[in-house]
């Protein structure tokens, strides 16, 4: 793999493709940061989100249960 900083998108989906079922922690959302070197936020049904578009931002969408149901870019 690149180096972090070179990540693209379909690189960084490929890379975290495992976590999909995971329960979201802080301390997985920390270990994405590090190692992506990207800021990511985790999104639940009820989230607000702003309308500020950043392409490299991994949104992690999570269900009730708080598990990773979906990664995007946006």
């Amino acid at each position: 793999m690149p180096n972090a900083t070179t990540y693209t998108n379909a690189q960084i989906l490929d890379l975290l493709s495992p976590i999909i079922g995971l329960t979201y922690s802080e301390k997985l959302q920390q270990l994405i940061e590090n190692i992506t070197r990207r800021p990511v936020r985790a999104l639940t049904q009820d989230s607000e989100m702003t309308l500020d578009m950043r392409s490299d931002r991994i949104n992690l969408f999570l269900d009730n249960a708080h598990n990773i149901t979906r990664i995007a870019f946006f």
